[in-house]
């Protein structure tokens, strides 16, 4: 039986150049990008699923991320500690509070590809949302009671006034060869009794985006950014695959479609069937597919190797039985 784990991916075409003397190499800080940016869209959209199966309120002043070598170099320093990604394992809080600097830690020794690494601490990070809640759709307050449920590193990834991220890796043999992950992320998030973004309608025109000056709307993803940014993003539609071996995913760029569902002109990503109860699943969404009632009713694509009475929603993104 085949499992299908869909995941709408933004890929962003980043001006920015590799850091000196990084391991991070351009097409991982895209992957670091349309990631992060991905789930920020989402959540913008209202398509974020909360613990119960309801949806996260929208976001209003939601803005994309862009990549910072500062903050990589800060993670790359904590990831060579090797000091694991539990509590202790975190910078000290006085030295993040000094520096305006939130951070997430992941660690696995499962993934073999550094990209198929960092999508899977990505994903975790961002399915506390769905496995542990904390928010509802009217309140997106952090409370300490929250907080002590585990949402922290999905809060820190939506904080609404974040607008850069850098991360960092290190194979550690003195935690029986895991990898560490380390994000960095400026501004800050996590400030308790703060909502973690401003709940409303996500962007439809530059005059929507206020937090910070010189602001612009990217209609595609409904994110704002910054105009005088020296890292400028664009969506694109090829079908180039995305080499995530590690995890079995390879993305594709769906066809436009009059309908908007929530994925339409977007990429998607999702495991490739390899048995033929699986017609089409390894092909290009169709305007069809995407203008399907069942295909808008999640607000993301079905795989159509998936039966409807097998479909359900998992950490927040549509797993197949």
């Amino acid at each position: 039986m085949f499992k299908i784990l869909v995941l709408c991916v933004i890929f962003e075409i980043s001006t920015a150049a590799v850091c000196p003397g990084s391991t991070i190499t351009q097409a991982l800080q895209d992957t670091i990008l349309s990631t992060h940016n991905n789930f920020r869209s989402q959540l913008a959209k209202g398509l974020s699923v909360i613990k119960g199966g309801s949806l996260a309120s929208g976001a209003k002043n939601m803005y994309e991320f862009t990549y910072d070598c500062d903050l990589e170099s800060t993670a790359q320093t904590l990831a060579n500690k090797c000091l694991g990604a539990n509590t202790a394992g975190h910078s000290p809080q006085s030295v993040l509070a000094a520096t305006n600097t939130g951070e997430n830690l992941y660690s696995n020794n499962t993934v073999q590809t550094t990209q198929a690494l960092l999508i899977a601490g990505m994903n975790d990070w961002w399915g506390e949302l769905a496995n542990r809640g904390g928010i509802t759709p009217t309140d997106v307050k952090l409370t300490t009671t929250n907080f002590a449920l585990g949402i922290g590193h999905w809060s820190q990834m939506a904080w609404g006034k974040t607008t850069t991220v850098g991360c960092a890796f290190k194979q550690c043999p003195s935690l029986g060869n895991q990898v560490m992950v380390v994000c960095h992320y400026r501004a800050r998030g996590n400030f308790v009794n703060t909502d973690i973004y401003e709940r409303g309608t996500a962007c439809a025109a530059d005059t929507d985006c206020t937090t910070y000056p010189n602001s612009k709307c990217n209609l595609s993803t409904r994110l704002c950014y910054t105009g005088d940014t020296t890292t400028t993003t664009t969506t694109t539609t090829t079908t180039t695959k995305l080499t995530t071996t590690g995890l079995g995913w390879t993305a594709w760029a769906p066809s436009s479609c009059t309908s908007n569902c929530g994925l339409c002109g977007r990429t998607v990503m999702r495991r490739l069937c390899r048995s033929a109860t699986c017609p089409g699943a390894s092909t290009l969404l169709t305007d069809t597919a995407c203008g399907s009632p069942a295909f808008c009713a999640f607000g993301q694509g079905l795989p159509s190797c998936c039966a409807p009475a097998k479909r359900a929603i998992v950490n927040g993104v549509l797993m197949c039985a």
